[in-house]
């Protein structure tokens, strides 16, 4: 039995193939989409509490440089 690229069979596995594909990105992107849609305004209420009520930021100065640039070989600094 020789294989032939361009019978029913093969271009039918393909076209379900492609389908699955379409469908796994789609769900992805609306899922990435979804979470991002949630998580960006819970960290910034949470932040908002956070600052409302201790009067200040969640990250401090010293802490937002360090998370911008951390640096194992500095341990106490």
């Amino acid at each position: 039995m020789d294989f032939d690229p361009h019978s029913n069979w093969t271009v039918d596995i393909l076209e379900k193939v492609a389908d699955i594909l379409i469908q796994v990105g789609r769900s992805q992107f609306v899922a990435v989409l979804g979470n991002v849609s949630v998580a960006l305004p819970v960290a910034f209420l949470v932040s908002w509490v956070v600052l409302s009520l201790s009067g200040t930021p969640l990250l401090s100065r010293r802490a937002r440089r360090r998370a911008r640039y951390p640096s194992r070989w500095r341990q106490g600094s």
